[in-house]
């Protein structure tokens, strides 16, 4: 389809007269520029009866001189004289080139029905192209569900293009139920690289590799828009993924615990934490056994080797002295008693502790607290 070119106001004479089979019309002198370089509709007007006239479509102007095809839109090749009118008018023709509103909504030059097979499909789309240009778009409405690879022989208008295959991304092939089936909207684009329509819309979508990367890589989204790749893989059994703060690499994690506080799996050491063994030393038998009296008096040793000691008497005759149930290793930071059934009895009835022991002075009933290790 040639697309129409127009001016405004380009109106002129005929220099000499044309016969009907003249192919070349030459204008009153400097009046060529008046109009288009090229591909416009053209007027021929009788100067003495305007109801006479032919309509032309010039293919080029040099100059004043026009090169023309006659008889254009119903209208006859007829003989010109000198001084008849040559003007750029509306035509029929030249509107019926106008895409209006209801055709662009309803698709008039962009979709078909498909005809032919599953896999050898035919379409004609209106037109006036004789090629296939690059990046034509449109769609057809399938004549059924393809099996394999398939191709589309396109007519536009009357000129009937060679089959081409439909390939999606990738320039890959169809595969069977890319185009699921009857009547499913196939949105085709004419790639001149690849030599052959786009489907942009398969139903199974299109398989294919990333470039770079290597063996066992990860892609990630690095940034807006940009795809990067965890590179190299991963070296050696157990090696998991880490943020370093600026990229992600593969963290060796061999020494670390499998578990942690009923969490199973792999747990990352980082920076404070305690080590395996801190970990393995906090166990259930580092504070039972001998590491407990849950008694009176008793006493617990906790992880770390502090020790707590408690215990109460009764009938308790001042001053007295008791022995720990178990002897500080090392020291004992203080003692706490004191006469319980009485609110305003505080610490002032014991005295003089040590590893093993502490004086009391309370008479009656006491009840103490020791801490040390």
């Amino acid at each position: 389809m040639t697309i129409l070119n127009f001016t405004n106001n380009a109106a002129s004479t005929l220099a000499a007269g044309v016969g009907p089979s003249a192919t070349t019309i030459v204008l009153a002198t400097g009046t060529g520029a008046l109009f288009p370089a090229n591909n416009f509709k053209m007027t021929l007007l009788n100067a003495s009866n305007q109801a006479i006239n032919e309509i032309v479509f010039v293919n080029s102007v040099t100059g004043d001189t026009l090169n023309v095809v006659r008889a254009q839109e119903g209208t006859t090749a007829l003989t010109w004289n000198a001084g008849d009118l040559a003007q750029l008018l509306v035509t029929a023709g030249g509107l019926r080139a106008f895409v209006q509103s209801d055709q662009l909504q309803a698709s008039t030059y962009t979709s078909a029905t498909a005809g032919g097979s599953a896999n050898s499909l035919t379409a004609t789309l209106t037109s006036g192209l004789t090629t296939l240009p690059n990046n034509l778009s449109f769609f057809i409405l399938a004549e059924a569900a393809n099996t394999g690879a398939a191709t589309l022989t396109l007519t536009l208008g009357s000129n009937v293009q060679p089959a081409y295959s439909i390939v999606k991304y990738g320039n890959v092939a169809l595969a069977a139920g890319d185009i699921p089936a009857a009547g499913y909207p196939i949105q085709l684009v004419f790639s001149t690289a690849y030599n052959a329509f786009v489907m942009t819309n398969p139903a199974t979508g299109s398989v294919g590799s990333l470039s770079g990367g290597g063996t066992n890589t990860i892609v990630y989204q690095s940034s807006t828009g940009v795809t990067s790749y965890v590179s190299p893989g991963p070296n050696a059994a157990g090696e998991v993924l880490e943020w370093n703060g600026s990229n992600f690499t593969w963290a060796n994690i061999s020494g670390a615990v499998a578990s942690f506080n009923g969490r199973t799996g792999i747990v990352i050491p980082q920076a404070g934490d305690y080590t395996a063994a801190q970990v393995g030393a906090v166990s259930l038998s580092s504070t039972t056994g001998s590491n407990q009296q849950l008694s009176n008096p008793g006493y617990q040793v906790l992880p770390g080797g502090v020790i707590i000691q408690w215990g109460s008497i009764s009938g308790a005759t001042s001053p007295g002295t008791i022995t720990f149930p178990k002897a500080f290793p090392n020291a004992c930071f203080m003692v706490i008693g004191g006469n319980t059934l009485e609110r305003n009895s505080v610490t002032s009835s014991v005295f003089n502790w040590t590893q093993t022991s502490f004086g009391f002075d309370q008479t009656g009933y006491l009840s103490w607290i020791a801490i040390g290790y």
